[in-house]
């Protein structure tokens, strides 16, 4: 039942990095999540995320950089080129020890990311705050984004969803609960 399910809602830790449509589309999915029986908590702070992208990158870039380079070309890939482009300096500057670095701090923070599941809800069901979409692959957790809405001139804005490792039905069940309760929503206009 839905009722057995918990989860974390964490604003604070968005800052400046979201919009305020983002911060009140997640507050706005947890008052959903609340009428559909389920358990929200609001939490102060979550693991670390933003050394999170540095990171990724390094093991993104860190090995075969130039073989990547060469695909996009030989692919004539316009948006692969440009996002290589734009981190051949710091691309380059990736040797073995920033490489071997960048996957002892990932695992460290997949544990953090571990830890904070396991200590708040062991085996239950648990979906946490919206954030970087590059940060979270890093940790190894399954994630879900989820339109709720549209802001403005028609632009989309969702929330991210995350579950401990190996749950995404977590996920999917967060997910089909808040969407059950959601408008109906007009697809974005290119």
């Amino acid at each position: 039942s839905c009722c057995d399910w918990s989860s974390d809602v964490c604003s604070s830790d968005l800052g400046t990095l979201a919009a305020p449509e983002i911060c009140a589309a997640l507050l706005d999915s947890a008052d959903r999540l609340r009428d559909a029986g389920w358990v929200v908590d609001e939490v102060d702070a979550l693991p670390p995320l933003q050394e999170a992208v540095p990171l990724l990158i390094t093991l993104w870039m860190g090995d075969g950089y130039d073989a990547m380079v060469q695909a996009a070309e030989a692919e004539g890939d316009p948006g692969a080129i440009a996002a290589l482009a734009g981190q051949a300096e710091f691309a380059r500057g990736i040797g073995l020890p920033q490489y071997s670095d960048a996957l002892v701090r990932r695992a460290t923070l997949a544990r953090a990311w571990q830890r904070f599941l396991a200590e708040r809800y062991s085996d239950q069901r648990v979906w946490s705050a919206q954030m970087s979409q590059i940060a979270l692959p890093l940790t190894g957790l399954p994630a879900l984004a989820l339109t709720t809405g549209n802001v403005g001139n028609g632009v989309p804005v969702g929330i991210q969803i995350v579950a401990a490792r190996f749950r995404e039905d977590v996920c999917l069940g967060v997910a089909e609960a808040i969407e059950a309760r959601l408008p109906a929503l007009a697809p974005a206009l290119p």
